[in-house]
């Protein structure tokens, strides 16, 4: 359950409860900018710079930070199967831009007539299925695709039920943070 910190004083008030959360959103950019406080290790996650710029959905159901996809990969995480259902959320979300745009495109659109999107119909076609997704707990403790969307789409396309997974943990944040 996000929590809108004031000041430092605040903070460390947090900081010192034995709360069941596992993160707080921070908001206020007087003392933090903004960030993810977890409470847990008292480690504050910066969010995005442009996280206030980010269209409504992709706020609500997004990453709070930019990761580097080869710090990423380069995590020893080990794989897991879920059902695809739990993923399937990421095809009502404008994760995906087209035509110039940014942030404007649904997968469930590419997915429903993918000869409309020449842009990611080969990215879907030729996803190599080998690899598991990555998958991270958002703030809201959504799983949410930090690589992997494209696979995701190639798996459906063909009936899959189940998806390889690596469910990074928030943890690790720091270590997959671009620079």
């Amino acid at each position: 359950m996000p929590v809108q910190v004031r000041s430092i004083a605040h903070t460390k008030v947090l900081l010192k409860m034995s709360l069941q959360c596992k993160g707080f959103l921070v908001p206020t950019k007087r003392v933090f900018s903004a960030g993810l406080l977890d409470v847990g290790t008292g480690i504050i996650h910066f969010m995005r710079k442009d996280f206030d710029k980010l269209p409504k959905e992709i706020q609500e159901h997004g990453m709070d930070f930019h990761w580097d996809n080869k710090k990423l990969w380069s995590l020893d995480i080990p794989i897991e199967d879920i059902d695809v259902s739990e993923l399937e959320w990421h095809l009502d979300t404008p994760f995906w831009s087209s035509e110039g745009g940014h942030y404007n495109l649904l997968p469930r659109l590419v997915l429903e007539d993918i000869e409309l999107y020449p842009e990611h119909k080969d990215r879907v076609l030729n996803a190599d299925i080998r690899y598991p997704i990555d998958i991270m707990e958002n703030p809201k403790g959504e799983l949410v695709i930090l690589d992997g969307m494209h696979r995701l789409l190639r798996l459906m396309n063909e009936g899959h039920k189940k998806v390889k997974v690596r469910k990074i943990s928030r943890d690790h944040i720091d270590k997959i943070k671009k620079d």
